[in-house]
């Protein structure tokens, strides 16, 4: 889209603003009638997360800094893919493609193998995988396309899975304030 458009791509905004129009018209919730509930600060919220609950923010803690791997990652990307000589279509946002592909089938098995062997296993091991894989990818060499796919995939699903478990584990360890964990 970037070459096709002639580096216009604030084109790509219009679908998006015509899809926040439809939802804005269509899609407006019903006001329930009843008694009005005072709602917490965000400040007081926070505060009354107990400060014994270090497993807690161990949690966070994992889940922000995956979140800066994967960020730096993205961040990144194209220069490596320049750097290790790939064509312009993975560079422009092929291989992109296929690790947002990798995080989001990811999540499926994530949550079977949670369900399985435990949150704690799979937030581990999708840990490790993750650090194989993502230093393979950094510190090999130009690599055959079909290598590079399953390189892109297999990081993507690793870091992405991580996330939505850790939200399940954070959720079990702080059933109390469940949705302010989530946030």
């Amino acid at each position: 889209t970037y070459q096709w458009t002639h580096t216009h791509t604030q084109w790509l905004m219009l679908p998006g603003s015509l899809l926040l129009l439809l939802a804005i018209t269509a899609c407006r919730p019903q006001e329930t009638k009843g008694p009005i509930q005072d709602r917490p600060s965000l400040i007081n919220s926070l505060t009354k997360i107990p400060f014994n609950q270090k497993r807690l923010y161990i949690l966070f803690i994992l889940l922000a800094t995956m979140s800066a791997l994967e960020q730096g990652l993205l961040f990144l990307l194209p220069e490596i893919l320049e750097l290790k000589g790939y064509s312009p279509w993975y560079i422009n946002g092929g291989a992109l493609l296929w690790f947002v592909l990798g995080g989001a089938t990811g999540m499926i098995p994530a949550g079977y193998l949670a369900d399985k062997y435990g949150k704690k296993i799979v937030i581990t091991g999708s840990i490790l995988g993750a650090i194989i894989t993502y230093y393979l990818f950094i510190l090999h060499p130009t690599t055959s396309i079909p290598t590079l796919i399953l390189f892109m995939i297999a990081t993507g699903s690793l870091l992405n899975m991580a996330n939505p478990i850790g939200v399940a584990l954070g959720q079990t360890l702080f059933p109390q304030k469940s949705a302010l964990i989530s946030g």
